[in-house]
């Protein structure tokens, strides 16, 4: 096998290839050799030559598909999504991303599973939606660190590293960078040990530590010279371009930037293409060439809006702000200003308003089908008693029967009728009230800082984003819960019940929930070990955590605790959330469950909530045949305590 790969690869080297000759060269071998040479080529030429790698992979997948390996099927396909995303179609990359993971947990494929969750991760992140990406391969990563494979947590960290990067925690996104560099040096990978150094340098960049970064960069540009990569080349020569900029040796710098859009035209990568060209544009209007500036600068603008690439558009808008304040410009400036904030929004607002649209439809749907119900019972009922009146007196009473009978049908629908009414009183008094309240928030911190940027300092500028960013947080994990809500609700909430290991829960929300408790100086904390195995939705004990976590951090003081334990008893186990917060009085734990009774006060910090939190972990745990209550003193903190059924090792059920 390895014999005929080199044979490929030696033949690819003396002659620019093709499928046909790749074809030609593997005729007499095994269909499933075929499919993992083929899938090599997808991966090794995705940079260089990205047609053929796109017509290797489509080749393999079709070969597996027809000698249904569904393993390699998988993996075609995650390495063909790579070349996708790579050329910028993120549509067609995550739909390969995701008919993978379909088919490796068909044949629980450990490997690509993981691979899968972090490749869709990854297009989430790039799509700037940080918090679903940062789950997906969180989910990678754990998957990886099961079996034990460095390479495939050496993907997922690099990319948690690129998460925090984005959102501008350094801190973190250092510590998963180094951690990437760890497992590539373990693995003797150069070039993702390369990769990891790059991002670690931009860091530095934008950290203003210009010399620290030029001597990352210097590095990497022996490295990537020495290894022909294109893309890594355009990215470190990016790089260094503005820290010549920075230092304003403009002609040093546009050097540079073009010799990376050179790079990133040929290997035909869209961002790259974009971001050298709004780079260029500062650097023209430095050197006084204005109506250069302004031609790339709309190049480079053209190319973001038509790909639709979300944190392109947001650099390309931002040095378009950059280039009006250069040219006093100021409406214009402020026109793109806009144009940033509503792309940021709108990442949030999509979701919201699919999430609202969805529930609408919803509940009219279920409203209609319940009033319709009623109508044709009521019809029935008045014909059937048209009917009886001509009966003898001998059927008076199986009359009075079947009356008594429909008057019980319709008092049943009428109270379904009522308990939908009483839903959507609580949906629209969600949205009415506590999902308006932080968008509100957004808008009036937006608002000011557009209109006083130049008056405020970079303290009191930091302080608006923070609250923006603490709103924002709010309102997608309320959607999450009141999605959640109505499809458990209206009864389309499907569970898949599995063993879970509660500790990996525990450390998964932890992890999710770490930045909030530590803005606070709140320690997470829990005496659960590995091995106690609950029979549970995954999805539904997580929401369940998530939140207990969440209330807890938000009615706990600045250095509180919050404190998980769990302790088997006969075939259930009795899990506790406590705090050592302000806690509540009698009244309010008698409320706290109760369906359409409003219990939502603001927290320690100024937190708010809508109270539906709790309901939904009350819903949850009864669906998991639990039971869940609350112990508290006012002053003393609280403890949230609920009950799961033990799994059964022995016959992989629960006891």
């Amino acid at each position: 096998m390895i014999f005929f790969i080199l044979l490929i690869h030696a033949a690819m080297g003396w002659a620019q290839p093709n499928l046909d000759s790749l074809k030609r060269s593997m005729s007499d071998q095994p269909d499933s050799l075929k499919v993992v040479m083929l899938t090599d080529v997808c991966w090794n030429e995705r940079a260089s030559n990205p047609e053929l790698a796109i017509q290797a992979g489509e080749e393999a997948i079709r070969i597996a598909q027809k000698i249904d390996n569904k393993p390699l099927q998988a993996r075609a396909m995650n390495l063909l999504g790579v070349v996708y995303r790579n050329r910028g179609n993120y549509a067609r990359a995550i739909d390969y991303y995701k008919k993978a993971l379909i088919l490796a947990e068909q044949v629980n494929d450990s490997l690509q599973i993981g691979y899968s969750y972090n490749n869709i991760g990854g297009i989430y992140r790039i799509q700037g939606n940080n918090p679903l990406a940062l789950e997906y391969v969180l989910n990678g990563l754990k998957i990886f660190e099961k079996i034990g494979d460095k390479r495939g947590m050496a993907f997922c960290t690099i990319n948690v590293g690129l998460i925090y990067k984005n959102q501008k925690n350094y801190e973190k996104a250092l510590q998963y960078l180094n951690r990437t560099i760890e497992l590539r040096e373990e693995i003797e990978d150069e070039d993702g040990k390369a990769l990891a150094m790059n991002l670690i340098a931009e860091i530095y960049k934008e950290q203003n530590r210009l010399d620290e970064a030029l001597g990352y960069y210097q590095n990497l540009e022996r490295i990537y010279k020495s290894n022909g990569s294109k893309t890594g080349l355009a990215s470190v020569w990016g790089g260094i371009a503005d820290i010549y900029f920075e230092k304003r040796e403009y002609e040093r710098s546009l050097d540079l930037r073009q010799k990376a859009l050179d790079l990133s035209r040929a290997s035909n990568s869209i961002e790259g293409i974009a971001t050298n060209l709004s780079n260029i544009s500062l650097i023209y209007y430095k050197l006084g060439n204005k109506s250069k500036a302004d031609e790339t600068m709309n190049e480079a603008l053209r190319l973001a809006e038509k790909y639709n690439i979300a944190y392109i558009t947001l650099e390309c808008y931002e040095n378009a702000t950059k280039l009006s304040e250069m040219k006093g410009d100021f409406k214009t400036a402020l026109n793109y200003h806009k144009k940033l904030t509503d792309i940021k929004d709108s990442i949030i607002n999509r979701k919201s308003l699919a999430v609202v649209r969805a529930l609408e439809s919803i509940y009219e749907n279920e409203k209609q089908k319940k009033e319709n119900e009623l109508l044709i019972k009521d019809i029935e009922f008045a014909d059937r008693q048209r009917k009886l009146l001509l009966i003898i007196t001998l059927l008076i009473l199986l009359t009075a029967v079947v009356i008594y009978n429909r008057y019980r049908a319709k008092k049943v629908a009428a109270e379904e009728l009522a308990e939908l009414n009483n839903m959507k009183d609580t949906f629209f008094r969600i949205l009415a009230h506590d999902l308006k309240s932080p968008f509100n928030t957004i808008f009036v911190y937006t608002n000011f800082l557009i209109s006083h940027y130049d008056e405020i300092d970079d303290g009191e500028r930091k302080q608006f984003i923070e609250s923006i960013e603490r709103a924002a947080k709010s309102n997608y994990q309320l959607l999450e819960n009141l999605l959640m809500w109505s499809q458990a609700q209206m009864g389309k909430l499907e569970m898949q019940m599995v063993n879970i290991d509660l500790y990996e829960v525990v450390k998964t929300n932890f992890f999710l929930l770490e930045e909030v408790a530590k803005s606070k100086e709140i320690s997470l904390e829990t005496s659960i070990e590995p091995g106690i195995e609950v029979w549970a939705d995954e999805n539904i004990l997580n929401t369940v955590f998530r939140n207990l976590i969440s209330n807890g951090i938000k009615f706990s003081t600045k250095g509180g605790r919050i404190f998980i334990e769990a302790i088997k008893e006969d075939n259930m186990v009795k899990v506790t959330v406590a705090d050592n917060g302000i806690g509540m009085d009698k009244e309010t734990m008698d409320k706290l469950f109760v369906r359409n009774t409003r219990v939502s006060k603001t927290g320690t910090s100024g937190e708010k909530g809508s109270g539906l939190g709790l309901l939904l972990c009350k819903d949850f745990i009864e669906k998991l045949e639990g039971k869940i209550w609350v112990e508290s003193e006012l002053d003393k903190g609280s403890k949230f305590i609920f009950t799961l059924r033990l799994y059964n090792n022995q016959n992989g059920q629960s006891i």
